[in-house]
Formats: structure tokens, sequence, C-alpha cells
């Protein structure tokens, strides 16, 4: 059976072990967005929306797979302009040239998650100018996968 949590915590464990060979050390990182929660910049959360369902046949072989349509969106918070720019572009090429590999808690491979390039959309976000202690640039990168398991 399908499970958001194990995609989501498939992206962000594929997604650190990327960033940190890019250079990116010492983020914090955060799976879905607590807003009770203090943001300390270098931040990431990852989140997840369930899209819906599709089911295909293939050929004339009962055996029908699953495919879940879903939207990941990554929030980063940085001390600068620059280091945000550059940290969402690094996302960016990750969800672009990734295939992420859903696990189980016993590391057992569930299934497969794909994005779609051209869904690949990235945004920055100045501090708000009326909170003068929180003054951390964001930046937004969304793309939609397709979580696709074999076996139904």
């Amino acid at each position: 059976m399908a499970s958001k949590f194990f995609e989501r915590r498939a992206i962000r464990n594929q997604l650190k072990i990327y960033l940190e060979s890019k250079g990116w050390l010492n983020l914090l990182w955060a799976e879905g967005f607590d807003i009770d929660s203090t943001v300390t910049p270098p931040y990431i959360a990852v989140m997840l929306d369930d899209m819906g369902r599709e089911t295909i046949e293939m050929g004339n072989n009962p055996l029908i797979n699953t495919i879940f349509a879903r939207r990941a969106q990554i929030n980063v918070y940085m001390e600068s302009e620059d280091r945000t720019s550059a940290i969402t572009d690094d996302i960016s090429d990750f969800l672009d040239i990734e295939i992420i590999s859903i696990k189980d808690n016993n590391n057992n491979i569930l299934g497969t998650m794909i994005s779609s390039t051209e869904t690949i959309i990235a945004d920055l976000f100045s501090p708000s100018v009326t909170q003068e202690s929180n003054l951390e640039w964001e930046g937004v990168v969304a793309c939609t996968y397709q979580a696709h398991y074999p076996n139904g």
C-alpha cells in the first residue's frame, strides 16, 4: 500500500545526500511544516500532497500497476539572497534529475518516484520588513511526481 510517509522520507533522505554532495552541510530538516515551530536558517521543510490515483493495465496482463500523483514542495530558509538562490537552484536540479526510491523502514524498495520536469517551479521571497527580528530569505521549489508501485 502506498504511503506518503515513506515517499516524503525518501525525498528528504535522498535530497539530503544530494545537497551534502554539493557542499550544503549543517542544515536543519523537517518533514511537513509546523506553524508553531521557530524557523532558524538554514532550514529545509519537505512537504507532499496527494493529487489522486491512476491505475493502468499493462497489455492483456491482469496485473495492475498503481501510480499516485504527488505534489512535492520543498521550502528553504536561508540567511541571504545569494545562499537562498544557490540552494534553490540545486534543489531544482535534484528534482529534475533524480529518480527517488521509496523504501520502507527495513530499507525494502516499495516503488519509485519520478518528477515531471515541466512542472518544476522555484520562487524566492525576501524577508518581511514588518518582522525585523526574522530576516530569513525563503525559497520554494515544487514539482509533480508520479509515485509508481509495481505491485499495486
